[in-house]
């Protein structure tokens, strides 16, 4: 074990040596320099600033802040020029501050969806820090229906209509407080 060890010493030493007088030079290996792999849950993470409503954040990116409207939900409105409030929207509006404003998210894009909707919002599916899909969650826990814009097929679609169906027959949130 010993001879082993000094062994590794004498060919590290060597080969630092062979550099040394070729005029190479070979940085230290540090975690810093290791190559960074894509993050699994999307660009980020970006401070939640601002709570729009149930279904959008405004984040903080750099010195700029970027509204995102989350992709496949549809909260009830709360603040739509020249409509009412609606069943259950002031809960969901609620629910999407206490849970993300202040908090980091990741913000994960959709190729079917594009990158803005017709009002200029950016598009995007919000996760936190555990890497949960906060638009399922809004779904699940009946704060949102799921919202297919223009029958386009995105990403999540299938999952986002079972966590619906699940959240309709317990009656949660608005499935059993909106008639």
């Amino acid at each position: 074990m010993v001879a082993a060890t000094a062994r590794r010493k004498l060919l590290a030493g060597g080969a630092g040596l062979v550099l040394m007088t070729t005029g190479c030079a070979v940085a230290p290996w540090t975690e810093a320099a290791a190559p960074a792999a894509p993050n699994p849950i999307g660009d980020g993470p970006y401070e939640v600033v601002r709570v729009v409503d149930g279904d959008t954040v405004a984040i903080a990116q750099g010195r700029d802040m970027l509204t995102i409207r989350l992709i496949g939900v549809d909260t009830p409105e709360v603040k739509k020029p020249h409509s009412t409030v609606e069943c259950f929207g002031p809960e969901a509006s609620a629910f999407a501050t206490r849970e993300l404003l202040g908090r980091q998210v990741w913000i994960e894009r959709d190729p079917v969806s594009g990158r803005q909707d017709r009002y200029g919002r950016e598009l995007g599916y919000v996760r936190t820090g555990g890497g949960e899909l906060f638009n399922e969650r809004l779904i699940a826990e009946g704060f949102a229906r799921e919202y297919t814009y223009q029958r386009q097929e995105y990403k999540y679609r299938h999952d986002f209509q079972r966590a619906q169906r699940a959240a309709q027959a317990t009656k949660a949130g608005l499935w059993g407080a909106c008639r």
